[in-house]
This record gives C-alpha cells, sequence and structure tokens, in this order.
C-alpha cells in the first residue's frame, strides 16, 4: 500500500514517530510506500528526518517531497491508501480537526489517527485510533488497516459515505 501524509513536517506532528513506526512494519508488509509531503517547520528538523530516513534499509521506500499545491493534491491522494494523522498530544491537537482527516476520507484512504476527540467524532467506523506518541501503537494501527482488506474496504467505503452525506459543504450550508 501506499501510506501518505501531507501537511506541516515537524515534531509535533508526530513525523519522527511516523518514519520509525513505518520503518518498523516494513517487514510485515514489504511493498509498503510511504509518501511525505509538505515543508518542514526548521532547517534541524528537516536534518533529523534526513538522517533518520537515510540511515534505514527503506530509504528507498520513504519518499520526501516538497509542498504541492493544494489543487494538486488530490492526484496523490488518490493514489494512495492510508492516511495518517500522527500527531502528538499537544493542547492544539487535542481541540483540532484537521481538514486532511477529511481529505483522506474523501479521496478514499483509510484514515490512521491520533486518538483526540475531534478525530473520534468525525471518524468514527471509518479510521484506526492510535495511542499519541507511541510508535508501537502507530505501527499496529497501520499493519491492522494495511493486511486487513474487508477492514480497509470497509472503512473506505465509511469515510466516503460520510463525506457525500454529512461532512460536505452542501449539507453543511443547509
Amino acid at each position: 500500500p501506499v501510506i501518505i501524509y501531507h501537511g506541516q513536517l515537524s515534531n509535533d506532528r508526530g513525523i519522527i514517530i511516523l518514519i520509525r513506526a513505518f520503518i518498523q512494519l516494513k517487514c510485515h508488509m514489504p511493498g509498503a510506500v510511504l509518501n511525505l509531503i509538505g515543508t518542514s517547520r526548521t532547517k534541524e528538523f528537516k536534518s533529523e528526518m534526513l538522517h533518520l530516513i537515510n540511515s534505514s534499509v527503506y530509504k528507498n521506500d520513504i519518499r520526501l517531497l516538497d509542498e504541492v499545491p493544494h489543487s494538486d493534491i488530490w492526484g496523490l491522494l488518490e493514489e494512495s491508501h492510508i492516511g495518517i494523522i500522527p500527531s502528538l498530544r499537544t493542547p492544539r491537537v487535542i481541540m483540532d480537526t484537521p481538514t486532511k482527516l477529511f481529505e483522506y476520507m474523501a479521496s478514499s484512504c483509510a484514515v490512521v489517527a491520533t486518538d483526540t476527540p475531534p478525530v473520534r467524532y468525525f471518524s468514527e467506523n471509518c479510521s484506526i485510533l492510535v495511542d499519541p506518541n507511541n510508535v508501537n501503537s502507530l505501527a499496529d494501527g497501520i499493519l491492522e488497516i494495511g493486511t486487513n482488506k474487508n477492514k480497509f474496504i470497509s472503512y473506505t467505503e465509511e469515510g466516503q459515505k460520510k463525506i457525500k452525506n454529512k461532512y460536505n459543504w452542501q449539507r453543511t450550508e443547509m
């Protein structure tokens, strides 16, 4: 499967945990690819990411892409299977509803996300929720959805249904 994260690349967004989880699960999902799309908040963080990626035997399966225009992200999302929201537990994350959650659901990605009240509310029955700040929990969540075809299909269909019937501007404006 193609696993995707898009957005700002920083420590509080859980990117280091995501890279470590991907490396950990790779032996169970040998064909998996991780696309990290966005800009790094700092040069130091980008160096930390690159060091971790380049020191892995799976470095060719982790693609670090610069930020793309929002209109172009849809093509990358539609080529993906699993959308990741690995944010660390911070006051912002506890209250935040990430736009990428709805983008993942709209593009038929199964979602694996940090368990927070807003994400739990909007993604019931279409996501795997994981413990924040926990590499093993994130790896297990990705494996659960990436190795269970029936669950993957169920979650992507439920996400699509939520977007079509509930979480879209036409419905919200009514």
